[in-house]
């Protein structure tokens, strides 16, 4: 069947034509059943997370599209406090606002999620999350607690701005056999577009300004995630094309878990998306050293990468030594079978690449190949972090002791004290001409 949703549809409707739309993405997530379709509206902005239920196979997928003209439908995480009535001054300086009171707040009514990953407000992002109410100190940093979240401010937040936004939950949610196509997802505390799948597309999409959330289920206590798109063990035969990927609190797309044997990665392709102001660009992640094959034909290409580091999450997360494009967390499996070739990766503010240290030699996998990229890089920018030493001007004795970057090139960026705005122009060729 294929359903349609409006923003001036009724949710008492039928769902079955432009005419007789559903109103909102609640109603899909009760009816729809696997290897329909479902169209969202050009132009409208529907609020909530989304649990795409497994396709029927692979000529019969869940689709999840757009109807109509105009800019892509959005699907929007967002809770938005628009009165001042909505805060309780606890203490000087103190505010707070019970984000399961749905009477206080607008969008995304239909969590009672409150672990908040940032805030949004006169279009700007503010990510400054304590983990206390004591650590509240400066203006605008925040801090959850059960229903309730804690804002310091010199006088009522809603005085600043008419809208304040919370970021919180996830966007989308993947089954086996799913395709997404041509919409704008954004304003998530947690993942943009994740799943542990077979057989899925994700095409012409924009992910962005997801992350921040505590990770509850690590005891350190000040572990945040979110990453735009993530893969966990057990999936494969996934394209991920021509999708803008931005502003992401951790990494633009990642493949990881701790895989068991037959739960790993297989066929998974990621081809000409841009992504830029992530922390990082790309993540493997294989923890686990009984995980079978691991990961096994895939490929990260095409692709045009910029800014990594430079994003809004850099100056307000514990961890700062990860501002790279390529990141490879504990690479434990036997297999690590990745091709990242034909890509520009600009300007990344701490290393091109982030290798972890484990046993035995903290080395890059062998099968993890990389050629032929361009690299937009300063002089004494980094090469690699932590495991290795590299700075880029020693490019040549990287390539040959790592075996990585293989007939690659490499540009400098020499006005290192410009704004952002003449190191984009200082990559403008490859940026707006592809690769």
């Amino acid at each position: 069947m294929i359903y349609y949703i409006s923003n001036k549809g009724n949710d008492r409707a039928d769902g079955l034509t432009p005419e007789t739309a559903w109103r909102t993405t609640e109603a899909l997530s009760r009816r729809i059943v696997g290897g329909d379709t479902v169209l969202l509206r050009c132009g409208d902005v529907f609020y909530g997370k989304i649990l795409l239920p497994n396709g029927i196979d692979t000529t019969h997928r869940t689709v999840l599209s757009s109807y109509g003209e105009g800019e892509k439908p959005k699907i929007c995480l967002y809770k938005i406090v628009e009165s001042e009535d909505a805060w309780e001054l606890i203490a000087p300086l103190i505010w707070r606002v019970d984000l399961t009171n749905t009477s206080l707040y607008t969008g995304n009514v239909y969590t009672e999620d409150t672990n908040v990953g940032f805030l949004y407000l006169n279009g700007e992002i503010h990510g400054d999350k304590c983990f206390s109410l004591a650590d509240l100190r400066n203006y605008w940093q925040f801090y959850c607690e059960e229903q309730y979240v804690y804002v310091c401010s010199n006088r009522n937040p809603n005085t600043y701005a008419d809208k304040i936004f919370f970021a919180v939950d996830n966007g989308i949610c993947l089954g086996n056999h799913c395709q997404i196509h041509g919409i704008d997802v954004y304003g998530g505390g947690c993942h943009g577009i994740s799943g542990g799948v077979w057989d899925a597309v994700i095409s012409q999409c924009d992910i962005h300004d997801f992350g921040g959330s505590h990770l509850l289920s690590d005891q350190r206590l000040h572990v945040r995630f979110g990453n735009g798109i993530e893969f966990w063990s057990g999936g494969g035969d996934i394209t991920v094309e021509r999708n803008r990927i931005y502003n992401i609190y951790d990494v633009g797309v990642t493949m990881q878990g701790f895989p068991i044997p037959g739960k790993g990665w297989k066929n998974i392709v990621f081809d000409n998306n841009i992504f830029w102001g992530n922390e990082q660009t790309f993540e493997i992640w294989t923890n686990n050293k009984e995980g079978g094959d691991g990961i096994r034909d895939c490929a990260f290409r095409n692709n045009r990468c910029l800014d990594a580091g430079r994003g809004w999450s850099h100056e307000v997360r514990p961890d700062k030594d990860a501002g790279v494009h390529l990141l490879l967390y504990a690479t434990l499996c036997e297999k690590h079978e990745v091709v990242v070739e034909n890509n520009i990766f600009a300007d990344p503010r701490t290393a091109l690449y982030y290798k972890s240290f484990e046993e035995p030699d903290g080395k890059f996998p062998a099968d993890y190949i990389t050629r032929r990229n361009r690299l937009y890089l300063r002089k004494d920018a980094y090469l690699v972090n932590r495991s290795y030493v590299y700075r880029a001007a020693d490019f040549e004795v990287f390539t040959k002791e790592c075996q990585k970057e293989i007939d690659s090139r490499i540009y400098w960026i020499t006005e290192s004290d410009e704004p952002m705005q003449s190191e984009r122009s200082t990559v403008s060729e490859g940026w707006n001409g592809g690769v």
